[in-house]
């Protein structure tokens, strides 16, 4: 066999045996937001509130008295993500906003979103969760639409829960609001009055780095007392020297 078609063969293989290695290696979730519902608000700094829809998933505030436009409303609803990879971002749910009119001093400040992060895959998980919305409510003192509009906003890079995962920890975490697809992201939903708005909520799984607890002794306290265990190439060194190795021998078959 000619060294050229041997290194080639060789190449090969190690590059099947490390796609296969990395695809073993990746890590996939599968979940969903369950028991969607709205919380009890905060007034702020309004005197006399008007809300609905605690403990459901619709929310209404303010008086909307006679103007004919109806109450401001948030609506959430939940979508299930699939095969979601570390650091990739995913839709978590839609969220619907009304700007309606209404009475000074009859809304609320903020509302909480309460749900059940759920896991499926590859380990079933359930915990308890929130999303903290800031309601900004703007008397309507001009004649221009976008000076009197309101803002839904939410707490940038909020966590949403963590978990373990195959002896690792993980952590999702709010990336931000989208109205095209997850092109571009906003951390705040505006709504001109009388009108709705629509935004997909993103988050992302990252994986939280290992705590290392360095010793005056050298003893590796997670060890049972003993010293620290030698630590193990990690596979693209292991390929690397692997292929070097095979590529000795194959050289050494053809000088012979």
């Amino acid at each position: 066999m000619k060294l050229k078609s041997l290194v080639a063969t060789t190449l090969s293989t190690y590059a099947a045996i490390a796609v296969v290695s990395s695809s073993a290696q990746a890590q996939i979730f599968s979940g969903n937001l369950d028991n969607v519902k709205w919380g009890t608000p905060s007034a702020g700094s309004n005197t006399d509130p008007v809300f609905s829809g605690v403990g459901t998933g619709t929310f209404r505030w303010g008086d909307p008295d006679d103007f004919g436009v109806g109450a401001n409303e948030l609506a959430f609803t939940a979508i299930p993500f699939n095969d979601v990879g570390v650091d990739s971002l995913f839709a978590i749910g839609d969220l619907t906003y009304f700007n309606g009119t209404v009475l000074l001093n009859t809304a609320v400040a903020n509302v909480p979103l309460n749900f059940d992060f759920s896991l499926n895959n590859p380990l079933s998980l359930n915990e308890s969760g929130l999303i903290d919305f800031e309601l900004v409510n703007t008397p309507n003192l001009s004649d221009d639409p976008d000076q009197n509009a309101d803002i839904v906003k939410f707490t940038k890079n909020g966590i949403l829960g963590t978990f373990s995962s195959n002896d690792k920890e993980y952590q999702i975490t709010l990336a931000g609001f989208s109205q095209d697809g997850g092109a571009n992201f906003l951390d705040e939903i505006i709504g001109n009055e009388g009108e709705t708005s629509t935004a997909s909520l993103y988050a992302k799984i990252t994986e939280l780095p290992q705590p290392v607890i360095p010793t005056s002794s050298g003893i590796d306290p997670d060890n049972n007392g003993e010293p620290p265990k030698k630590r193990v190439p990690e596979p693209g060194m292991l390929f690397g020297v692997s292929l070097v190795a095979a590529y000795c021998v194959s050289r050494r078959q053809l000088d012979s």
